[in-house]
């Protein structure tokens, strides 16, 4: 008797108090699919440096500028290498002409090849981007994860529509960036050189001229996270999310439910995000009341903006408010 005594308090410790909310810090972002982001991510790879306004054109020049007599439309790549496990922006050099109308958005994709599909891609629109000028624009598309010391590229195009054209600001020394250089691509992307091409320049190209045979750099910043690790374990009717890794983790996403019981009829989740967890701290979510009879399966997930997903399951045997592990 004693000893199911025991197993029936513990029960109770277990599942007798109410699950503690996490908190979201005010300066976050919405994702597209509606959760949080709240970080601080850094400067990874950059060549913040022009050339006397040069820059390569995008889309389909108009005037008297044309490759071997034909109309071409162009797309322009950078090559990168990044140091952090997690890729969050880039900003680029852009400048537009008054006297070629940019009417459609400007485009900028990530690729780890440039003839296969974008791994990820936003766009800007004409009015955010200066005329007769060069600015730096940001591109926020969803944080996706790299490999370091890999080779990725900042592709760059717009609709092949007359008129629509942007330039890229460049630099015509060829190492401004050593650990990349500019692609260029003539028939839409389906075929990428890294020399510029022999061109004729006319009065479109004001804002900066590509010369003959030379191979650029382009001007870019990108952005990053440095990758971290989390650990999750199940200690008195709680969940502990621990990070384990060297690095502050950043929107901390958990979720816990709990399954089973007799008919199947319980059935609860908890979830919440958690702006930042640093080095060897920790979150307790605790799991609640739960009434029933039963088996029941406990699962956890938790993952992080720079954290890859971990996850738990533990099972055992609900006696109306009473667990016993199994």
């Amino acid at each position: 008797m004693k000893k199911l005594f025991s197993l029936l308090v513990v029960g109770v410790l277990v599942f007798g108090v109410l699950s503690a909310p996490a908190t979201i810090g005010e300066n976050f972002k919405k994702t597209e699919d509606g959760g949080c982001a709240f970080y601080e991510d850094e400067l990874d790879q950059s060549q913040p440096d022009q050339t006397e306004k040069a820059g390569t054109p995008l889309g389909v020049p108009v005037g008297n500028f044309h490759y071997n007599e034909y109309e071409f439309y162009v797309q322009v790549a950078q090559s990168f290498i990044p140091t952090m496990e997690v890729l969050t922006r880039v900003e680029i050099l852009i400048g537009k002409n008054s006297t070629a109308t940019a009417t459609l958005p400007y485009v900028v994709a990530i690729r780890d090849d440039l003839t296969e599909e974008n791994i990820v891609e936003t766009s800007v629109d004409p009015e955010d981007i200066v005329t007769d000028n060069y600015s730096w624009i940001e591109f926020d598309f969803d944080d996706i994860w790299v490999t370091p010391g890999e080779t990725y590229y900042i592709v760059s195009y717009t609709e092949n529509v007359s008129d629509n054209w942007y330039a890229w600001g460049a630099n015509n020394d060829s190492e401004s960036y050593p650990n990349g250089c500019m692609w260029t691509s003539l028939d839409g992307g389906d075929t990428w050189g890294n020399e510029s091409a022999e061109l004729n320049q006319g009065e479109v190209m004001t804002l900066g001229a590509i010369p003959q045979n030379v191979t650029w750099d382009m001007c870019f910043k990108t952005y990053g996270l440095k990758e971290t690790i989390l650990d999750l374990e199940f200690i008195s009717g709680a969940v502990v999310i621990k990070n384990i890794g060297n690095e502050t983790a950043w929107d901390v996403c958990w979720s816990v439910t709990v399954k089973g019981g007799i008919l199947g009829f319980i059935n609860k989740t908890i979830e919440g995000t958690f702006d930042e967890l640093p080095p060897g701290e920790e979150i307790i979510v605790k799991i609640g009341l739960i009434f029933g009879l039963g088996q029941i399966v406990i699962s956890a997930r938790a993952w992080a903006a720079n954290a890859k997903e971990v996850s738990f399951e533990v099972s055992g045997f609900l006696f109306f408010i009473f667990f016993i592990i199994r």
